[in-house]
């Protein structure tokens, strides 16, 4: 939407803020409101009771007592650095993180919330060399400061626009998770079902696979490969600014692609170990541990030497009868994911080697397995378009949010005309 701009501006004297209207002024954030940090009620210090205690990740516990009064807005301070959250709930226990409330505020505190989006809060440091928000670096931070009634107009303002803007992002967000579960569908028929609806079926005799082509095998992973490894230990000390590409969890793609572009360099021996480790054209990578586990990638193209971390599975077809990429959409597919994530162990996800190897699919006749990853590959693709789409659409509506916020509180637009007061607080 289009918006006026005032009537006269003036050299803020601020970089970041640029020119601003004649009539407003600067004042640093700790003339207008004051980070308040919740210690008083540490971890040790709790009593039980109603209360909800938050720190840097939400809530953490319980307590007696309230310490912020109503609205109030929760500051990032450590992991979660300069991230902003408004609560007009009841009364908080704050524990880890910094908070405003109308207690320790001079101005409108809603109008303060969208200003705080401005000042760059997650790039302070910590003045004790942890990682997080530096509350004397904020406190320091220019802010341009209008009227109470301009206040009032450029919060009613951006609460309407952002919430607009917002309601799209979660629409596309939506969107996306809708064509990844349709994705996944199309895949999980075509590694269980073929492409012929009308082959005769058989049960596959594994629950989340239900009835199979009755000419397929089902079969475990280690009666189709030559080689199942991981990389070896100790080799992240290898790493070094030359050399041959470190294939690592992060280098599996969302879309079953390796990466290599984040990949890191290492030096590797020149031993069995690293010719093990070596990843080859139409190798299958999984990753074993961490957060990712279960993540599959499909090697197409190598553009250089590459070896595997300790992290990583890799499965070798054999080609005459397997097809690597076929083998990647059965272990991408629902129940390829399914199967991994039964398998997993431990309070730390992770799937040992012979998991991997056991893990059982069906596998059609090499000529068919041709054609589905044929098929499958288009249907990809589309799907991958439509999701970029929606994520660059994402991309371009929150940049649009934040000029937006940024424009309103610097006063680069005038937006006292454009809310009605009293109809929007309704």
């Amino acid at each position: 939407m289009s918006a006026p701009a005032y009537e006269s501006y003036k050299d803020s004297g601020v970089a970041t803020i640029g020119h601003m209207p004649t009539s407003w002024m600067i004042a640093q954030l700790k003339r207008i409101a004051t980070l308040v940090y919740g210690d008083a009620l540490a971890s040790e210090l709790r009593i039980p009771g109603d209360v909800k205690v938050f720190g840097s990740n939400g809530p953490v516990g319980q307590h007696n007592v309230a310490n912020t009064s109503e609205p109030v807005i929760f500051v990032g301070r450590k992991g979660s650095c300069g991230a902003l959250t408004w609560s007009d709930d009841a009364g908080f226990a704050i524990d880890t993180v910094y908070y405003i409330d109308e207690n320790s505020s001079q101005v409108n505190l809603r109008w303060l919330y969208w200003v705080l989006h401005t000042l760059g809060l997650s790039q302070t440091s910590q003045d004790t060399g942890v990682p997080g928000l530096s509350r004397e670096v904020a406190h320091s931070s220019p802010v341009p400061l209008p009227s109470s009634a301009e206040q009032t107009a450029i919060a009613a303002f951006l609460d309407r626009e952002t919430g607009k803007i917002d309601a799209l992002i979660e629409a596309q967000t939506r969107l996306i998770e809708l064509l990844k579960e349709k994705r996944q569908a199309v895949i999980s028929h075509a590694v269980t079902k073929g492409l012929n609806l009308d082959a005769p079926m058989k049960d596959s005799g594994i629950e989340w696979v239900g009835h199979v082509p009755a000419h397929w095998d089902v079969v475990a992973v280690k009666r189709m490969i030559d080689l199942a490894t991981s990389g070896p230990r100790g080799w992240s000390d290898m790493q070094s600014e030359s050399g041959s590409l470190f294939f690592q969890s992060q280098c599996i793609g969302r879309a079953m692609e390796a990466v290599f572009d984040n990949a890191t360099l290492i030096t590797p021996p020149d031993d069995a170990d690293a010719e093990r480790a070596r990843l080859r054209h139409d190798d299958v990578v999984v990753c074993i541990t961490g957060g990712r586990t279960g993540a599959v990638a499909h090697i197409r193209e190598l553009p250089e030497a590459s070896y595997i971390n300790q992290h990583v599975c890799l499965l070798r077809p054999r080609g005459l009868e397997l097809s690597g990429r076929f083998l990647a959409y059965a272990m991408f597919s629902y129940a390829g994911q399914e199967q991994l994530s039964l398998s997993m162990y431990g309070l730390k996800q992770g799937l040992g080697l012979d998991q991997v190897r056991s893990h059982k699919f069906t596998v059609p006749p090499k000529k068919e397995q041709e054609a589905i990853v044929s098929f499958l590959d288009l249907r990809f693709a589309e799907f991958e378009s439509l999701i970029c789409h929606s994520e660059e659409a994402i991309t371009l509506l929150t940049e649009r949010r934040a000029a937006l916020i940024s424009a309103a509180v610097t006063g680069k637009i005038d937006v006292r005309g454009l809310v009605n007061i009293e109809s929007e607080a309704a």
